[in-house]
């Protein structure tokens, strides 16, 4: 098994970026909602197809857990708080609370 950490960012309220996962291409579109105060994300495959869409960014969970989809991640994507059970806010998401993908073993 290999962890890293999928780098996030608080600069801007809404960015995309491409992440290789398990030797695939995503694409992350994360925003804030200022509306109910949380981070949701969007994850697309390499060929633009949805993944997963709308979905929030809770702290200390699977974020890929119930999702069924073929074109999904085959690992794990897990949003961890570094001190309790915090969630992320606007400014401490990728520094108080990372997202971390453990990839699916090849041995």
């Amino acid at each position: 098994m290999a962890f890293f950490v999928i780098p996030l960012d608080n600069d801007v309220p809404a960015y995309t970026f491409t992440v290789d996962m398990d030797g695939d291409s995503f694409q992350f579109e994360f925003r804030w909602n200022g509306r109910i105060s949380q981070w949701v994300f969007d994850l697309f495959d390499g060929d633009q197809n949805a993944v997963q869409l709308g979905y929030p960014f809770y702290a200390n969970f699977e974020l890929l857990a119930q999702n069924v989809q073929t074109n999904r991640p085959d690992g794990a994507m897990i949003a961890i708080a570094e001190v309790g059970t915090i969630d992320a806010t606007r400014f401490n998401i990728g520094v108080e609370v990372t997202l971390i993908y453990d990839e699916v073993s090849t041995e």
